[in-house]
């Protein structure tokens, strides 16, 4: 058994690489049969405004607790650093998975 909750507002992240603005909205999925309960993923919901319904996110996916706050900027850095480049894992969250189970968080 999991529960998902919503993790404050929603944030401007910034530019995205094709220069639209990038809001994130952040939930939590957890998994309610550890005691306590243990987060199984990060779902994050990316919008190109703050002012839109939340069935016009652009970008939703999963990622893994300890990748929760790692992107594209953190891979850029890594690539100029002359480092190997880390995978993060994303799993797409499409149009009506997010609607069925976020919409009314």
């Amino acid at each position: 058994m999991v529960d998902i909750r919503r993790e404050g507002s929603l944030r401007a992240l910034g530019k995205r690489a094709d220069g639209r603005k990038d809001f994130l909205q952040e939930y939590q999925v957890r998994d309610l049969t550890s005691t306590p309960p243990r987060t199984l993923w990060f779902a994050h919901f990316h919008y190109t405004s703050d002012k839109v319904p939340f069935a016009d996110f652009v970008k939703a996916h999963l990622k893994l607790p300890e990748q929760r706050n790692l992107g594209l900027q953190w891979q850029q850095a890594q690539a100029a650093g002359g480092t190997q480049v880390e995978t993060i894992w994303r799993g797409d969250i499409g149009k009506p998975l997010g609607n069925q189970h976020f919409a009314d968080l």
